[in-house]
């Protein structure tokens, strides 16, 4: 079991026993008193016989050294804090009233406690250590050590009588001494409370700051109390011995050491090691991290079984690790697969009593390690320790570093939402500090009364006679205690696998059991709600025209068309396409503007067995599939049908103008079709993608039932076709009997109008959307009917959403969409601000959802995975393969489409998107390669690097320019090669792109930079040009 210790501590350890360990050339000797060195102290010592050279070679002030000893300096001088001292006073000084650095010791006394004795045995303590009877003012700016002679405390009693709230009185008084924080500069920072329950049970409470204590002090304190409080009790005096140094004496020597070339030595290993970190932990967290960090804590106890520990032990021995090493390792896999990055900083917490002169004294000596995983997917396990093992023996060479020196020395940036360096600990303890506190006469039980989370994560792990015991300490704002629990149980399941198969890639480790794995995979596989697969588009409305005939189905303008009226209208012109030779299958083009003739036409298409291909003004005829029929309007048809291309084409397609042939199309016959269309025919043909009646049938189906859709619902129609918003704002109402209103363009004043006039209840927005809204509210108060707001196709900001419902008093509803799955695939409804930085896309209905790992495996609540959509509605394929997007056969989970982006189900059962596996986005329902628009902004002259982000609302482009810059040029260059909606939003000109210690683009770092307006630049263009900082500022082109 040992050989979890770290090697300072198994050293101290060989000390207690009087083993003595010295260097003789490479030779290690040593010197035992008989029957000391056990044959199991033997064997450890023979097996980290290399460990312990190398740490005797390199720590010249260890245990053994005897050169540079700390000596008693005079007290009339300053005296300095020590480095973490420091770093303890620096953070008290910015929240003066955050108790994040107090600790409470809760102790339950049983028996009859002698309080004299009590008091007298703490005041001794107190008398011995220095370090508990000193303040901590400022001079001339800088903090130094004030030692009080005399600081005796008379224990107070507090008088909590048996009643049915002394259990809440207690708890509220523990909670006020916890939290009730120190004057540093005015008096030592430790106090004292007794609490009388009862005559045999008190409540001692023991708080202090952490200025004055580590972990390795509490079981100083504890031991000398229990010594101390037998002697008094017989009336023996003090049996310790005279403490040789005090804390202010390590301190000044510790400021005197860490001078010249010792401490560049240190600083060169750990710039070394640490160059490029991340500045914060990749860890993904249930909520955003605050701007200023309140440090509440959460606790959840763990356990790791003997036999586990056994097994764990078996493998460090033939690895030649410690038990510290492997579950260190196991813990950086578990990051690993929580975070999906591979290059990852964990803290390990040492006692860094190093020396035998500080062992006896209570003080801040703890250090910090900073220890560093670089691993990749096809790493195995012992590949892994095998680095972790080389990284933390090198860090011990080079521990006399304090954590906060380092800090300091790196320059690494302070900041106030988290911890620097190091957000996540993970420590193995073997310190006096669990050793109990034993009153003699007495029973005393340490009570645990709450914590503080100086850190994101912290883990603590003991030897315990049922193996290994601990906890894990989180920051309560950043984890749900669901996560943590979670967490737990994977870090188990995956130490499981990992002593059954230590060769296997760390990627491929489970995290999950086989059992857990099939009931993920079956709740994830069975849809919410089971829609019909045999209906046609086409045929739901026709049910509708049956129900209603009267009811009003399209308005537009001043005109209405009621459901038999456009029933009749899309069948006279689908008899027309049936003698033009539309047939099941036959791709019909239609280009119209938004009006009575673009859905009749669109019905039509359906009805007459075709599959509708939306065409842009813009768009060109060689890029369009083999389309039999255009349906198109006589002025939009000079747009992009010339003479020539008429020529070349009039074999293939049939131009037919809705508006001015329509007299020839009004003599077919107004009666439903008989077709042999089936619901798995082709509706159609979008972005490449081919989409089958059912899929969108389903589609509607679905929608109409989560959104309540009834035959009262006016839903407004302001999309174009060539996106699949728009067969939700056209098909959706005319399923349910209810009305479309057809908007003639799309500005927020005439749309505002529109809603206020035709009593819109239903409208749909993408996010990119919203803030044009925002910055038109005139007519909120008169807009009365619109209920629902339907947001989908891009990434939607909280905030943003959150001003716009403070601004319109609507449902939001937010969804997942992509094209091949025909539209949406999840739902979430806003209820209450989520704690997001973007709103989450809520959970699957009519398909399934799977998150799975790069193996295809599903992976567990609050890990990250690819979103794959499985189901009977899923896009029949593409016409073409133009991207590197494709369909798949998963052995077990039948057909899926894999969307490279990354998701995470929340603890509360919601899905959220956290990434991508590729660098895209989604600009309204259409999947944009950011890479495609920095080819496009590369090929204009001058330009000579360029990276795209996507903001909140727009895109941004970061150009490194050769020559003068100007952004309008550069927007009018690259419009000739991209559409509307890949066009930059703004345009940042830098000196060069910021890049990570792996040689990537730091897209946080361009994050970083500020957008302003043109009119802006222009109006302070001087003041500008002086500031060196002008290649920051971003220019938005409007």
């Amino acid at each position: 079991m040992k050989q979890m210790q770290m090697i300072e501590e198994f050293l101290l350890e060989l000390r207690n026993q009087d083993i003595q360990l010295w260097l003789e050339g490479e030779q290690l000797h040593y010197s035992a008193p008989e029957g000391k060195l056990t044959p199991t102290l033997l064997a450890q010592l023979r097996e980290r016989k290399e460990e312990v050279i190398s740490f005797l070679h390199t720590a010249k002030q260890s245990v053994y050294s005897q050169q540079s000893q700390i000596k008693p300096i005079d007290r009339n001088n300053s005296l300095p804090l020590s480095f973490a001292q420091e770093m303890m006073w620096f953070w008290h000084q910015l929240l003066p009233d955050n108790p994040l650095y107090n600790l409470l010791v809760s102790l339950q006394i049983e028996g009859l406690l002698n309080v004299t004795v009590l008091e007298q045995s703490l005041n001794e303590i107190i008398k011995r250590h220095e370090n508990l009877r000193t303040c901590f003012p400022s001079v001339d700016g800088k903090p130094m050590q004030v030692i009080y002679p005399v600081a005796n405390i008379n224990l107070s009693t507090v008088e909590l009588p048996s009643s049915p709230e002394q259990t809440t009185q207690l708890k509220q008084l523990a909670s006020t001494e916890a939290e009730k924080p120190f004057d540093l500069a005015q008096s030592p920072p430790l106090r004292f409370t007794l609490v009388r329950l009862s005559r045999e049970t008190h409540i001692l409470m023991l708080t202090m700051h952490h200025i004055i204590y580590d972990g390795w002090s509490i079981g100083i304190l504890a031991s000398e109390l229990c010594t101390l409080y037998e002697a008094y009790s017989q009336g023996n005096p003090s049996p310790l011995s005279e403490l040789p140094i005090q804390y202010a004496d390590y301190a000044h020597w510790q400021r005197q050491r860490l001078t010249g070339k010792v401490l560049e030595k240190h600083l060169s290993y750990w710039r070394q090691k640490l160059a490029g970190v991340s500045p914060i932990s990749p860890l993904p967290t249930d909520r955003p991290r605050p701007q200023v960090q309140s440090f509440h804590g959460g606790l959840e106890k763990f356990q790791l079984n003997q036999n586990l520990i056994q097994k764990l032990t078996q493998l460090s021995q033939e690895s030649g690790t410690t038990l510290f090493m492997t579950v260190l390792s196991a813990f950086f896999v578990l990051l690993y697969r929580y975070s999906g990055e591979s290059d990852l900083i964990v803290g390990t917490g040492i006692a860094n009593r190093n020396r035998v002169e500080i062992e006896p004294l209570i003080g801040m000596f703890a250090n910090v390690l900073a220890l560093r995983s670089q691993c990749s997917d096809d790493c195995s396990f012992t590949e892994l320790l095998t680095q972790i093992k080389q990284t933390t023996q090198e860090a011990y060479k080079y521990q006399d570093l304090p954590f906060e020196k380092l800090v300091e020395e790196l320059s690494l940036e302070r900041n106030l939402s988290y911890n620097p360096l190091v957000q996540v600990i993970f420590s193995f303890t073997d310190v006096p500090s669990m050793k109990s506190w034993d009153l003699p006469g007495l029973r005393v039980i340490q009570r645990e009364e709450g914590f503080n989370s100086v850190m994101d994560l912290e883990v603590y792990l003991w030897e315990a006679l049922s193996g290994l015991e601990g906890y894990f300490v989180y920051d309560t704002d950043l984890f749900d205690r669901a996560i943590i629990t979670g967490m737990m149980a994977h870090f188990q399941t995956l130490l499981q696998a990992i002593v059954a198969n230590p060769q296997q890639k760390i990627s491929k480790l489970p995290l999950i059991t086989a059992a857990e794995k099939q009931k993920i995979l079956h709740e994830w596989k069975k849809p919410k709600t089971d829609y019909p697969t045999d209906k046609c588009i086409h045929q739901l409305f026709e049910e509708q025209v049956e129900n209603n005939p009267n009811g009003i189905a399209l308005v537009f303008g001043q005109q209405k068309l009621t459901y038999s009226q456009l029933n009749s209208k899309a069948n006279q012109l689908a008899h027309y396409l049936q003698k033009l030779g539309v047939v099941p299958e036959t791709p019909v083009g239609i280009c119209v503007e938004r009006s009575f003739e673009m859905v009749v036409g669109l019905l039509a298409i359906l009805k007459a067995g075709g599959a509708y291909v939306a065409i842009a003004p813009t768009d060109k005829l060689q890029n369009l599939p083999s389309i039999s029929v255009i349906l198109t309007q006589n002025h939009l048809k000079s747009k992009w049908y010339t003479y020539s291309e008429q020529d070349a084409r009039a074999t293939v397609a049939q131009i037919l103008c809705l508006d001015t042939e329509w007299e020839s199309i009004a003599k077919q016959n107004t009666e439903n079709l008989n077709t042999a269309t089936t619901a798995t025919n082709l509706a159609y043909i979008l972005n490449q993608t081919l989409v089958e009646h059912h899929s969108v049938a389903q589609r509607l189906q679905w929608l109409q039932e989560i959104l309540r859709i009834t035959n009262q619902d006016i839903l407004l129609h302001k999309t174009s076709l060539s996106q699949d918003v728009a067969i939700l704002e056209i098909g959706l109402p005319l399923i349910s009997g209810g009305s479309v209103v057809i908007a003639a363009n799309s500005e927020p004043k005439e749309l505002q109008k529109l809603i206020d006039q035709y009593k819109v209840t239903i409208v749909h927005l993408y996010p990119s959307e919203l803030p044009s809204w925002l910055n038109t509210t005139n007519s909120v108060t008169s807009i009365k009917s619109w209920r629902t707001l339907l947001c989908s196709g891009e990434t939607l900001s909280t905030e943003i959403a959150n001003k716009f419902l403070q601004s319109y008093p609507v449902s939001l509803h937010n969804f997942y969409s992509i094209p091949e799955a025909a539209g949406e695939i999840t739902h979430w409804s806003w209820s209450e601000k989520p704690n997001r930085e973007k709103v989450p896309i809520g959970n699957p209905g009519r398909l399934s959802v799977y998150l799975l790992d790069q193996h295809q495996n599903p992976v567990p609540k609050g890990v990250p995975g690819e979103i794959y959509i499985g189901g009977s509605s899923l896009a029949r394929g593409y016409l073409q393969q133009q991207t590197s997007l494709e369909f798949i056969q998963h052995p077990k989970l039948g057909r899926l489409f894999p969307t490279t982006e990354i998701g995470r189900y929340h603890n509360k059962g919601y899905l959220e998107i956290v990434g991508a596996k590729q660098r895209q986005t989604w600009i309204k329902g259409k999947r944009i390669e950011l890479a495609n628009i920095e080819t496009a902004l590369l090929s204009a002259p001058q330009v000579e690097q360029a990276y795209v982000l996507a903001h909140q609302t727009f895109l941004v482009a970061y150009v490194v320019m050769a020559g003068v810059w100007n952004p309008k040029q550069l927007h009018s260059q690259i419009q000739q090669q991209l559409p509307p909606d890949m066009m930059p939003g703004a345009y940042v000109p830098l000196a060069r792109l910021p890049l990570t210690h792996k040689g990537k683009v730091d897209e946080v770092a361009l994050g970083r930079f500020p957008v302003i307006d043109d009119n802006v630049v222009q109006q302070w263009e001087a003041k500008l040009k002086a500031v060196p900082e002008i290649e920051q500022v971003a220019v938005v082109v409007q």
